[in-house]
This record gives C-alpha cells, sequence and structure tokens, in this order.
C-alpha cells in the first residue's frame, strides 16, 4: 500500500504437541512469550496441558478444519503445511503452520510468522474505542458478515470473499456508527486448498 513500510518484527514460533485424543501434551518456549506478548495469561501453558485444544477454538467452522486435519495426518502418516492469515487492526501476519504425526497417534503442531505489514488502521478506530452511543447503535444495526479463520477475508453481499479494509469502504461508517459482527467460518476456497471439506 502506497507510503506503508514494511515492517519485519520476529515472532517467537509456536509449538505444540496433542496426544491421540487432541488434548495438549506440551508446548514450545515461544508459547508463553507469545501469550505475554498479547496479554493472554490464561493461555499460559501451565493452564493448558492436558486440556483438549479444541476448547481453544471458539468457532464451530475452525473446531472441524483442525479435527479433520488432525484425522488426515493421523491415517495417512503425512505432514500437512499450508500458509494462512493472522491479522490485528494494525498489522496483518502471514504465517504458516505445519501438522506432523508423532508418536502413539499424536500430532505436533509448528506455527511461524513469515512476514509482517502494516494495514490501514483507521478502518478499525470504532472498534477498538466505542463509546456508549456507537455499541447502541451496533445493536440496533447489527449485520453479520463471515470471516475466513485461514485467509482472513470476509463475504460480502455479492458472496465474494474481499479484505475486510475493501469490504468497510463500501459501508458508511461516519452516518451510521455500527461495525459487522464477524463470525468466524472456513471459505469453500481454503477448504478446497487444505482437502478438509467434506464428502
Amino acid at each position: 500500500m502506497g507510503g506503508m513500510e514494511k515492517k519485519e518484527i520476529k515472532d517467537p514460533d509456536i509449538f505444540y504437541s496433542l496426544d491421540k485424543d487432541n488434548n495438549i501434551l506440551a508446548v514450545g518456549p515461544g508459547w508463553d512469550e507469545f501469550a505475554a506478548e498479547n496479554g493472554a495469561p490464561e493461555l499460559e501453558s501451565k493452564n493448558l496441558i492436558g486440556k483438549p485444544v479444541l476448547n481453544y477454538f471458539f468457532d464451530e467452522a475452525t473446531r472441524r478444519l483442525y479435527v479433520r486435519m488432525f484425522e488426515r495426518v493421523r491415517k495417512t502418516g503425512e505432514q500437512i503445511s499450508f500458509e494462512y492469515r493472522c491479522d490485528s487492526p494494525s498489522l496483518r501476519r502471514y504465517m504458516r503452520l505445519a501438522v506432523s504425526p508423532s508418536s502413539d497417534q499424536g500430532v505436533t503442531i509448528l506455527s511461524e510468522t513469515l512476514s509482517k505489514e502494516p494495514r490501514e488502521e483507521e478502518c478499525f478506530q470504532w472498534v477498538r474505542t466505542p463509546g456508549a452511543a456507537q455499541r447502541k447503535a451496533r445493536l440496533r444495526n447489527m449485520v453479520l458478515m463471515s470471516a475466513c479463520g485461514v485467509c482472513s477475508k470476509v463475504q460480502v453481499r455479492s458472496g465474494d470473499w474481499v479484505e475486510i479494509e475493501r469490504a468497510l469502504k463500501g459501508m458508511d461508517l461516519t452516518t451510521e456508527p455500527w461495525f459487522p459482527l464477524l463470525t468466524s467460518t472456513i471459505c469453500s476456497q481454503c477448504e478446497d486448498m487444505l482437502g478438509t471439506s467434506q464428502d
């Protein structure tokens, strides 16, 4: 994007392993660092070991995706690796996830940051600091919009999947101070790419 400098910040690689029932066995040293940097002490390793990993995916579409990936890796004995996005209002993160088989029908998961770049943060101003009037307006004007948990694109009324900045530019947020409620799912293109769509 014009005038935006590429920002390279090293994130710790995130590693964790699961048993055959998808309970968390262990996490790598970058896990607690990442949890601390993101203000999530409840996600530190001491609170996770022995718990089902699916407890930490907050939507059904993402849970289904990961269950299918884990099952496929266990069945084939082959690694699945793909690139995905993990964004914040100020940053677009390009990442790679690898799911590999391990002993006793377990799996290991490695997530690494490939690169980062700033994004048009002003698109998200209202979300970060909503006032009481804006919160009421949001409830009055609730609009659901699907967001893909892999590529981070959102689905607009035409059915197309686009970057959220593009979707927001089509909405007049100056006269109607609301923001769409994002519901997480997996777009059909990402399901096809991962080979996890149901037969």
